[in-house]
């Protein structure tokens, strides 16, 4: 809440709940900054609340929504964006040296984003993650 850097939030499948968790709180505190949500799942029908960011998006002026599908069916007819859900972001952000990344999903999207946007300018201590882990047997 401290910090004045834009914000760029990254899902995968159900790692949007922690997400969701950190956005609520946001809107909640009427925190103006910038908030870019990007939800990467396989299939459309993976984005389980996708009208909920949508209506946020309408709702507050400072937040944005891309959902990107990486295995869309073809039964989706999906027009968005397509590929891995880090790599939008680094399409659209090319330079992360001013921006926090908050993600939440499975690790190898946690690992891929983390290295990725280091690469391309993001602070170490600006990269917060919440990897969905397997129990041990």
């Amino acid at each position: 809440e401290d910090s004045q850097r834009p914000v760029i939030l990254m899902a995968g499948g159900t790692g949007f709940a922690p997400i969701k968790g950190i956005l609520e709180h946001a809107f909640a505190k009427d925190i103006q900054r910038p908030l870019h949500l990007y939800w990467g799942a396989r299939a459309k029908q993976d984005l389980y609340l996708d009208q909920l960011p949508r209506n946020w998006q309408r709702e507050h002026a400072n937040f944005r929504y891309t959902p990107v599908l990486s295995d869309p069916l073809p039964g989706d007819h999906w027009t968005g964006r397509t590929g891995y859900v880090h790599e939008a972001i680094i399409a659209d952000y090319p330079d992360l040296s001013a921006y926090e990344i908050y993600a939440g999903g499975p690790p190898p999207m946690i690992s891929a984003g983390a290295e990725a946007f280091v690469q391309h300018g993001l602070a170490r201590d600006c990269y917060f993650s919440d990897a969905f882990e397997f129990a041990k047997d």
